[in-house]
């Protein structure tokens, strides 16, 4: 744990997390509108189970992959 601490007071400053910050948030838009509605595609509309944060059943997941297919999950 003192060896996280450290690390993370040796590199703390104002231009790390910036960056950091803004290459989080380029993923993340990168996600919710390229990666995540083109796997969409794939399952007919389906919300993928990461977008349903109230939670999933075995059968809805059973549906969700049979939809995805072997070109889903690639």
């Amino acid at each position: 744990m003192k060896r996280l601490t450290k690390f993370i007071k040796d590199n703390i400053s104002g231009k790390k997390v910036l960056c950091l910050s803004i290459l989080t948030n380029a993923v993340y838009v990168f996600m919710l509108t390229i990666t995540i509605p083109k796997t969409m595609e794939y399952s007919n509309g389906m919300k993928l189970l990461d977008m349903m944060p109230a939670g999933y059943d075995i059968n809805y997941v059973s549906e969700l992959f049979s939809l995805l297919g072997e070109i889903g999950y690639n």
